[in-house]
């Protein structure tokens, strides 16, 4: 990792420039790495018997690795020399990805509480039978309110990040405060208004999709009614904050 910053240096780029690139390549480790966790999660879940085989295998390669190599210089030095090599891949992996898992949990954390807070008024206010709302008519006010809340209440993200997040720091290891101030720095109403519009754009394009070439909602009727609904109403709101 210092090599690759010193050779960044060595050809001019800035220290702002390379933070970016940082960023950005962390973000798309981590990315891999959650999808490739998923995809395991879901491979296991359907096929549990070969995937768990597979590691009882591997686990097995790695005793009998070692157990030979008690008795034998060179596959010693071979085991040795794979050990590195993994220790290595896992060590570039975690130095690189880890601000990205960072900035996952808290993107994650901010649009969690953000769902919550109206999801949670109206199902109080549902359960004290004072409205009758429907699922749809529930995901349309969360989804809308949440939209506006986790761009334009950027105060109270940064708090719950700092008061009620696992990022905060808790002052057990400097590294905390290092991670609890690039979640801050990521996680603002710019950057959440980007990551909401894609994740808008995302899904205009699958729901357009299905719709021309399928003549089918993409979940069905009600439900893409109500998100679209929700992003019209985030979008006003946008417009409205945009003009003054």
């Amino acid at each position: 990792m210092k090599t690759i910053i010193e050779l960044l240096k060595n050809h001019k780029v800035s220290d702002k420039t390379i933070f970016r690139l940082y960023i950005v390549f962390s973000i798309f480790m981590a990315a891999g790495g959650l999808s490739l966790s998923c995809y395991l999660i879901i491979l296991f879940t359907r096929n549990w018997m070969p995937t768990l085989l597979c590691a009882i295998a591997i686990i097995a390669a790695f005793i009998i690795l070692n157990w030979l190599s008690k008795t034998n210089g060179i596959i010693a030095k071979l085991s040795i020399q794979i050990l590195n090599t993994v220790y290595i891949m896992l060590s570039f992996f975690i130095d690189f990805a880890y601000p990205g898992f960072i900035l996952f949990f808290g993107l994650f954390i901010v649009i969690i509480f953000s769902i919550a807070i109206p999801l949670v008024l109206i199902l109080l206010l549902s359960y004290c039978n004072i409205i009758s709302l429907s699922g749809a008519t529930i995901l349309f006010c969360s989804i809308a309110i949440a939209s506006i809340i986790s761009v334009y209440c950027a105060g109270l993200s940064h708090w719950i990040l700092k008061n009620l997040s696992p990022l905060k720091d808790w002052g057990e290891h400097r590294y905390q405060n290092y991670q609890i101030d690039l979640a801050l720095y990521v996680v603002n109403g710019k950057n959440i208004n980007v990551l909401v519009n894609f994740l808008y754009l995302v899904y205009l394009s699958l729901s357009g999709f299905c719709m021309i070439q399928y003549n089918a909602p993409l979940f069905s009727e009600t439900l893409d009614a109500a998100i679209l609904k929700a992003f019209l109403i985030y979008m006003a709101f946008s417009g409205m904050v945009k003009s003054y």
